[in-house]
């Protein structure tokens, strides 16, 4: 199902925000680099309960560099699944 707030950007469809463990596990580093990274880029976080979530939408804007990584990250995982399902 594609929300309103995802993001699509060539062939990937990425989520409108993520947790800051979930971008530490796609980058395979701990929350504590990530988290250093957003602070230093000026990306706004936004606590949801337990939660911290990062809008995509920031990551683009302020970190280009590390959207596009993303995208590249989730595109080879989701390729990944796909050929672990046949």
């Amino acid at each position: 199902m594609k929300l309103e707030s995802d993001v699509q950007t060539d062939d990937v469809r990425l989520p409108a925000l993520f947790t800051v463990r979930a971008l530490a596990e796609l980058a395979n580093v701990t929350e504590e680099p990530i988290g250093a990274v957003l602070r230093e880029g000026g990306v706004r976080r936004v606590r949801a309960g337990r939660r911290m979530l990062v809008p995509l939408a920031e990551i683009q804007k302020k970190l280009p560099v590390i959207f596009d990584s993303l995208q590249l990250l989730v595109s080879r995982r989701r390729a990944r699944e796909r050929g672990n399902r046949r």
